[in-house]
């Protein structure tokens, strides 16, 4: 491809700023101010730094190494980086307006490959004009001679700090989400995968990233990658030229059937970024096997514990974690004779609750039945006596009624959780970012509706929860985020124990009850992993972003066989 030890040297980003980084940490370049910079002349060969989400909507399609990568499922294309340009017209930097398009830098793109991600393709043609864009001079670079091929969509000689691998959902039913989700958008969402970039790789390397993605429609494009990943992302593929590469999974893992009723009628996009929770975790398992690590949301050992809610029951009978009294029901316990095992239930949840205290407990009447996999609160049923509990395992497990029908519930979890009711007052939401708590939020679901769902939710700033939640009793909040914050420390160590990585962000959900002058009882719903809703927390998603960005640049260095770089 060209490559030339003096290219390789002659490439730079010296126009982009350092700032000073940990020594734990490398130095990378920033992105520079977009004024000033060099002269372009017509004719010039440059490379452009190409970002999706920013193009010129006629080109807002992805470069893909051959047609067929762009026709046939799951498609696959370079999204952000450095491309091969042509400039087209002068640029005098001196008359060079942020506002004014027409004075910025005029190119005609080199690579004449482009799809978008629902398979339809760029028409070049032979009009050379059709795939003229321009962009801001501080986005093109003029390198040495020799060094801008239009054999390749990418640059050789310039290998980037880091090389991210996104698998995002690229089917026609568009994600949708709740104002709750805050000015990220949800997990799955576009919106989110760009503020990720933006306020995590841009603001730590600048530009010194390049982004490929594979679009998902369903769980059947995740297996084809699994098959193959070794050969599709092995050694030769060009993101593994980059120092760092790591994959990044925005897309929810499910118990339920794809096209099942229960997942296109809840909520209003059908289901959109829905997969098969065993296909999306055998995809994750596969790519950590080919040394590319899980930049998001966390390795697939601990995404799938928090996302199964398994470690909810695995630590019940430990004190210091804090829990509700919490049992696993097995799927064919449940399914064999309801009324056994409502009772069987009951009996455990009272055995745990009793292990938790060390001596004799009031019997459990109230409880919560959950699902694994599942999201945005759905799938949490309230139950109240034994009957109660037999008409909610039904629910949950078998069918339920979803606008007025009678809907099966096609899912294959193998277990069903439930948790004793914890009466509360409000529910603190703690943000811990690089071991350190960054922000706390005050919620609480007000009503259980007719149907035992929790609903109204509410999210109000921290005086007026004392005020209106705790009687006024700051004391009592204060005893109570004192004993969140001890749960935490607990907590940490264990999520840390499941990957021998720190954990770059995670929310935790304590219930908080008041119990009395200043003092309170503290028990924890969920642990968040990183993708929760941040609401409208205006510095946080940065913290987040950037910590995942920086958990990347502190693992080792990887030469293109796959091998440590000394």
């Amino acid at each position: 491809q060209g490559f030339v030890k003096a290219s390789r040297e002659a490439w730079t980003l010296a126009a982009m700023p350092k700032k000073a980084s940990p020594a734990s940490s490398p130095v990378v370049p920033k992105a520079a101010s977009p004024t000033g910079g060099s002269t372009f002349d017509a004719g010039d060969d440059v490379v452009i730094f190409f970002r999706l989400s920013e193009a010129n909507p006629k080109y807002q399609c992805m470069a893909v190494m051959s047609k067929q990568q762009g026709i046939y499922r799951p498609r696959i294309g370079l999204t952000d980086g450095w491309m091969p340009a042509r400039v087209v017209r002068p640029f005098d930097p001196a008359k060079f307006e942020l506002k004014d398009t027409s004075t910025w830098v005029q190119v005609r793109y080199l690579w004449r490959i482009f799809f978008d991600k629902r398979g339809h393709m760029l028409d070049c043609g032979d009009d050379e004009e059709v795939i003229e864009d321009q962009f801001t001079p501080d986005r093109i670079k003029k390198p040495a001679v020799g060094v801008v091929s239009p054999r390749c969509c990418w640059v050789p000689q310039f290998p980037p700090m880091l090389g991210l691998i996104v698998f995002r959902w690229g089917a026609r039913n568009q994600c949708q989400w709740s104002q709750q989700w805050g000015s990220t958008g949800s997990s799955v969402s576009d919106q989110y995968i760009d503020c990720l970039i933006r306020q995590g790789v841009l603001t730590e390397l600048g530009m010194n990233f390049e982004v490929w993605t594979v679009w998902i429609e369903e769980s059947r494009d995740l297996e084809t990658i699994t098959a193959a990943c070794q050969h599709i992302f092995s050694p030769g593929h060009p993101v593994r030229r980059c120092k760092h590469v790591g994959a990044l999974y925005h897309l929810y893992p499910t118990g339920f059937d794809e096209r099942c009723e229960p997942n296109l009628e809840t909520g209003g996009d059908e289901g959109a970024a829905h997969v098969h929770a065993e296909s999306l975790f055998a995809l994750m398992q596969a790519m950590e096997r080919n040394s590319i690590p899980t930049v998001f949301p966390h390795p697939s050992t601990l995404y799938r514990l928090l996302a199964s809610k398994s470690w909810t029951h695995h630590l019940a009978s430990v004190p210091m974690y804090k829990l509700p009294s919490t049992v696993a029901l097995n799927t064919a316990t449940l399914r064999t004779d309801l009324n056994r095992a409502a009772t069987r239930v009951l009996e455990t949840l009272q055995r745990v609750k009793e292990q938790q205290a060390g001596c004799k407990q009031p019997p459990i009447t109230k409880g919560v039945v959950k699902l694994g996999y599942s999201w945005e609160a759905l799938d949490v049923k309230f139950f109240e006596g034994h009957d109660g509990l037999m008409q909610t395992l039904d629910e949950i497990g078998n069918a339920v009624y979803i606008d007025d029908y009678l809907c099966g519930q096609a899912h294959s979890n193998d277990a069903l959780i439930v948790q004793e009711y914890i009466p509360n007052d409000l529910e603190l939401r703690l943000y811990v970012v690089e071991n350190k708590v960054e922000e706390l939020m005050y919620t609480k679901f007000e009503k259980i509706n007719a149907d035992n769902d929790f609903k109204e939710f509410r999210e109000i700033p921290k005086q007026e929860c004392i005020d209106e939640w705790l009687q006024g009793d700051a004391e009592a909040l204060a005893n109570a985020q004192n004993q969140c914050m001890e749960a935490i420390d607990h907590y940490m160590a264990y999520l840390e124990g499941q990957t021998c990585e720190q954990v770059p962000a995670v929310r935790f959900d304590f219930f908080i009850k008041r119990t009395g002058p200043g003092t309170a009882m503290i028990r924890i719903g969920e642990i968040c992993e990183v993708g929760f809703s941040m609401f409208g927390a205006s510095d946080l998603p940065g913290k987040v972003f950037g910590a995942l960005v920086r958990s990347m640049l502190r693992r080792p260095q990887l030469d293109m066989d796959g091998s440590t770089v000394a």
